[in-house]
């Protein structure tokens, strides 16, 4: 798991994405998180586009935030919710014993009215259009451009203090600007107002890794390929991790991977 430099009660260990692969469903009445494996035949731009709009005239229509998030293989939607504890090792693992088939996944993102769709073909191809009034997945702030990779959800457990059985969005952000805890936190608050949500979690990168993360995709879709992670490059990674807690304070930690004393390098 990642370290927070700062100590917050950021997380539970339940998180959204499936790790059977099946097609399931987290919702409350305002958040609504479809899982789903389809034919690989679905996924072209014609197809999914069809899908997309069935999903938001459906039970999609009546919250605040829904997201289909699809896969056309049971085993690789398994392998995409990889929650390990934090080292390369285990992140190397996990990585290589990812199955050798073509990726092909879909997602839809709607907020209120406005929704997009993403999609990667079995070839490869990436695509992108907006669905319904304007893409949600891209926003400024405080002259900063963010872009919404990946929007999840989990189940508010006893635990959290407040709330329980409510299901609170889970957002991953990328930026090419320096990021800094107030500016996540500012960010995290208006997210928070913008979905009409007590509780939001929202991660921060200046890249498409969010390793060991079981709700971020272990390979992430729908940008374009990338090398593998370095040793070095993992340990380099860094960013801010982001609630609002039951007192509605947004409140951030910054996280990193600290390289166990004893890991060797990995081949």
């Amino acid at each position: 798991m990642r370290t927070v430099v700062t100590v917050l009660a950021l997380l539970s260990t339940a998180y959204g994405q499936p790790s059977n692969g099946d097609g399931r469903r987290i919702e409350d009445a305002d958040v609504l998180i479809q899982f789903s494996v389809m034919p690989e035949a679905v996924f072209n731009l014609a197809r999914m586009t069809d899908v997309a709009r069935r999903f938001l005239e459906t039970s999609a229509a009546t919250h605040k935030m829904a997201v289909l998030i699809a896969y056309d293989n049971r085993d690789v939607a398994a392998h995409e919710a990889a929650n390990c504890e934090g080292s390369y090792r285990q992140w190397r693992l996990l990585y290589d014993h990812f199955p050798h088939v073509p990726l092909a996944a879909a997602q839809v993102i709607s907020f209120s009215q406005d929704a997009t769709l993403r999609l990667r073909t079995s070839e490869g191809a990436i695509r992108q259009m907006v669905v319904s009034g304007t893409d949600p997945t891209e926003f400024s702030s405080e002259g900063t451009r963010f872009e919404i990779l990946h929007a999840n959800g989990r189940v508010r457990s006893i635990f959290d203090g407040c709330s329980p059985g409510t299901v609170d969005p889970v957002l991953y952000l990328r930026t090419t600007a320096r990021l800094d805890k107030n500016l996540c936190e500012r960010v995290t608050s208006q997210l928070a107002a913008r979905l009409g949500k007590r509780h939001v979690e929202v991660s921060f990168a200046n890249s498409r890794w969010f390793p060991c993360d079981g709700r971020f995709p272990l390979l992430y879709p729908f940008g374009p390929a990338e090398p593998q992670l370095s040793e070095e490059d993992y340990y380099a990674l860094q960013g801010f991790s982001c609630l609002v807690s039951c007192s509605g304070e947004s409140r951030c930690g910054k996280w990193e991977f600290r390289r166990p004393h004893k890991e060797r390098a990995v081949e």
